[in-house]
């Protein structure tokens, strides 16, 4: 596997995203519950990684609560903050106070959004901003305002961000599905492993997805994981 190309930038311990026009269109349709294609995987790789996800958004708390809810991402964002929480964007309150709350220092997160306003208060907070190019803004306001680069797509947002994280320093690639499942210490040589279930996309739209079983061993030195699809 090759090593990612080494990043000027610091490895981000956060990554924070505006609401509308970044993770929702800018122009949601009536229920307000579609999302940004290529999005979800995107939150559920970062989130599987470790990597503490936070949004700051000009909605209310209410609207964020119940958008959080219908689109199933609540348990995907370790800290919100909305409209109602404190003094707007471009104020860099809810960045500080979400960094204050991770413990981690404003250098080391960076703010993705679509509007000046967003990449202001990344700058103004001390953050690193990031634009997106699907939502208000245009890339050239956007960069004016302090984005450091802005992403046409999702692939190309995760194709920045991912050698940017610690888990490049591992050799772990973008665009995969990866999850926490035991300490190391739990696991050793030759012993029974870990038994979790790996969750699966459902087969079709409206249907419940389901956990296929796996296991983890410690064998002939190394980490293994396997699906559990032996009858025996």
């Amino acid at each position: 596997m090759n090593r990612p190309t080494p990043s000027p930038y610091p490895a981000f311990e956060a990554v924070v995203f505006d609401w509308e026009g970044t993770l929702t269109p800018a122009r949601p349709g009536p229920d307000g519950t579609g999302a940004v294609a290529g999005i979800d995987t995107l939150l559920e790789d970062l989130h599987a990684l470790g990597v503490p996800l936070a949004i700051a958004t000009g909605k209310s708390r209410g609207g964020l609560e119940s958008a959080l809810s219908a689109r199933g991402w609540r348990g995907l964002f370790a800290e919100t903050r909305g409209a109602d929480d404190g003094p707007s964007k471009p104020d860099p309150w809810m960045l500080r106070d979400i960094c204050a709350s991770l413990d981690v220092e404003p250098a080391r997160v960076v703010m993705i959004g679509d509007t000046v306003f967003d990449a202001g208060m990344a700058r103004a907070a001390g953050a690193t901003a990031v634009g997106v190019a699907w939502g208000l803004r245009d890339a050239s306001e956007l960069r004016g305002a302090g984005a450091v680069m802005v992403a046409d797509t999702v692939a190309m947002l995760a194709a920045w961000l991912w050698p940017r994280l610690p888990a490049a320093s591992l050799g772990l690639e973008a665009g995969l599905a990866w999850r926490p499942v035991c300490v190391s210490g739990a696991l050793s040589e030759g012993g029974e492993g870990v038994r979790f279930g790996w969750p699966r996309r459902a087969a079709r739209v409206g249907a419940a997805a389901v956990d296929a079983p796996a296991f983890v061993v410690r064998h002939a030195g190394g980490v293994r994981a396997f699906l559990n699809r032996c009858a025996h």
